[in-house]
Order: structure tokens, then sequence, then C-alpha cells
């Protein structure tokens, strides 16, 4: 940008279902968020979206023995996801909704139109996320990912 900013970027998060199990029974590596800790800047968008792993199966308690590897997903178009933030506040357009929700395609696209407060570098901003497949829960996550919006 002229002033010396950054350019806009466009950033993505994957929301990838691990394993499938029931609501009540999710385990710890149920799913996954790449990247759990997201750094953006005023005018960024972010795109989410969700996978299901297809190979390898779920990792073990033991690293990939080889030192490069590689896991294979599809996308999950049909899902609806929403994303729920916490403290009751996100760094996007509409400051009253906190919830954001999927629409054709199961993709949320926002652009981040807040940076952080006066003196500060960064502006923390967590939430939890849902996905629904035919009105069934198939992966709920409370555990905060968050978004780090840099000045």
């Amino acid at each position: 940008m002229p002033d010396g900013r950054a350019d806009p970027q466009h950033k993505y998060v994957e929301i990838r279902i691990e394993k499938r199990e029931p609501e009540d029974d999710q385990s710890k590596n149920a799913g996954s968020v790449i990247p759990g800790n997201l750094r953006a800047r005023r005018l960024d968008e972010i795109t989410w979206f969700v996978s299901q792993r297809v190979s390898p199966p779920p990792p073990s308690a033991l690293p990939p023995a080889d030192k490069d590897y590689s896991v294979s997903a599809r996308r999950l178009p049909h899902v609806t996801l929403t994303l729920i933030f916490k403290e009751n506040r996100h760094p996007f357009v509409d400051q009253k909704n906190f919830q954001l929700v999927s629409q054709q395609g199961g993709l949320i696209t926002a652009k981040v139109m807040i940076g952080p407060a006066d003196g500060k570098e960064e502006q923390y901003y967590h939430y939890g996320f849902e996905v629904k497949e035919n009105d069934k829960v198939i992966l709920k996550d409370v555990h905060c990912p968050e978004i780090i919006i840099q000045r």
C-alpha cells in the first residue's frame, strides 16, 4: 500500500475432521484447525472451510516415521459451519452478530475491519465452532482457536 503497510491478503482456515465420533463422545483428536492461531491485519479476508481426512488414518501417539509425510483430505461443501466468537467480539464488519454461519458451499468469508486497540501491537479474538451435516452435529470445538490481528 502507498502508506507502507502490507497489501491485504486472503487467508484460509481449514477445519478438518480427523475421525468421525458421536457428538457426546468426541475424542481429543476428532478435529484440527489449521492454522490454530491465524495472524491477520486490517482489510485481510479470511475464509474458513471444512474438510475430512481421507488418508492416512488419524494420527497415533507416535510421530510419522518419515521426515516428509502428507495428509490427504477432501473438502465438505455440503456442511453448515458456525463460528462462535468469545467475549461477544470479533474483528469483522458486523460487530452485533457474534456467530458467523456458512452460506452456500460450506464457506465463511469475512473481512477484518478492526485493527488492534490504540497502543497495542496485537489484538486476540478467540472462537469455537460447530459443524453440522444434515442438521446433525459432526464436530464441535470450543477450545479457542484464535485470530491475532496485528498492526
